[in-house]
């Protein structure tokens, strides 16, 4: 089991424990999370499961790739620690991870 803590818009924190398999989006979707849309579905093609990322969490995963980056920039809540949740593959070494989700999606 691996826990995450979400940081939802309200400010609200929600730790969940799960199994590490899927992305970070499908678990946000599976317990309601807060502002995550996930409109595309996680093929990546849009940026409605932003978040942002704790400095640890980024350290732990590959930098984003060329797809991801170009979404990213899109986005008027785009900062260094900004990764797309669909993109975020759940795997044992991410346990703690950090992921605040921003005010507005899209």
């Amino acid at each position: 089991m691996i826990r995450v803590t979400f940081i939802e818009p309200t400010g609200d924190t929600r730790t969940l424990e799960t199994v590490p398999s899927g992305s970070l989006m499908h678990l946000a979707l599976a317990n309601g999370v807060a502002g995550i849309l996930a409109e595309c579905g996680g093929t990546c093609g849009c940026g409605t499961c932003q978040v942002h990322l704790d400095e640890q969490t980024l350290e732990r995963i590959p930098p984003a790739a060329d797809d991801e980056a170009d979404m990213l920039s899109l986005s008027e809540y785009l900062t260094p620690a900004s990764r797309l949740a669909c993109q975020i593959k759940l795997t044992p070494e991410l346990d703690g991870l950090i992921a605040k989700v921003p005010e507005i999606q899209g």
